[in-house]
């Protein structure tokens, strides 16, 4: 009789020791998931935060790049050249810049297809 008062006072203190893990366990999810909702604040801030500076570093770029085609520009006409013979190189010289970096991207393109997973995807079906 002792032993099943010692295995019933086992059993109840295990059902006891559960129903106070369970207050607990709803705690620890409610603190996991307002952490989530405040990460999710600062990322979406800090993503506005990017954007606004991404544009301010595409105008910024801009106008150093038609900076770079002035004085390009200027130092054709300090060599003779004519005005539209300088304004001609000046743009096949962007117009070639612009060209080189569509391949670029083009080639940048075809990497972001996960193409590695693909073929060994498609070399575990074939097996």
């Amino acid at each position: 009789m002792s032993d099943e008062k010692k295995s019933s006072k086992k059993k109840s203190r295990l059902i006891y020791n559960l129903l106070l893990l369970v207050p607990n366990v709803f705690n620890i999810i409610k603190n996991i998931s307002r952490t989530i909702k405040r990460d999710t604040y600062l990322a979406g801030k800090n993503i506005v935060i990017i954007i606004i500076l991404a544009i301010m570093l595409a105008f910024l770029l801009t106008s150093t790049w038609i900076g770079v085609l002035a004085v390009i520009f200027l130092c054709l006409i300090k060599l003779q050249f004519s005005w539209i013979s300088a304004a001609i190189i000046v743009l096949l010289l962007n117009t070639l810049l612009v060209l080189l970096v569509l391949r670029a991207m083009s080639k940048a393109k075809d990497n972001i297809f996960f193409t590695e997973t693909k073929r060994q995807v498609s070399q575990s079906l074939h097996l």
